[in-house]
């Protein structure tokens, strides 16, 4: 029972990055900078999608699931670690 509310927890946090991600993200987003400091980037609604669908995905499987896996849990946690990490790289 605790594991579904934690999916229930990471499912909120994951749409609400979405919307802040949305919003606060500029058309082109930096998702990955190489060694020698060259950013790569992306536009934003597929920048955007590839963290939301881990984030979501893995939550909506941990809710769903029968057993107390906590395998979907850590993909939840990865894809609102992406999200931090997007807001992070683009906006500092």
């Amino acid at each position: 029972m605790k594991l579904r509310v934690l999916a229930v927890i990471l499912l909120i946090v994951s749409v609400v990055l979405s919307i802040v991600c949305y919003l606060a993200l500029p058309d082109v987003v930096t998702t990955q900078i190489d060694l020698n400091g060259n950013p790569t980037t992306m536009p934003k609604l597929l920048a955007i999608l590839i963290p939301a669908v881990i984030g979501i995905g893995g939550s909506a499987v941990s809710i769903i699931e029968k057993g107390e896996s906590r395998k979907s849990l850590v993909i939840s946690l990865v894809g609102v670690a992406l999200f931090c990490m997007m807001l992070v790289v683009n906006l500092i």
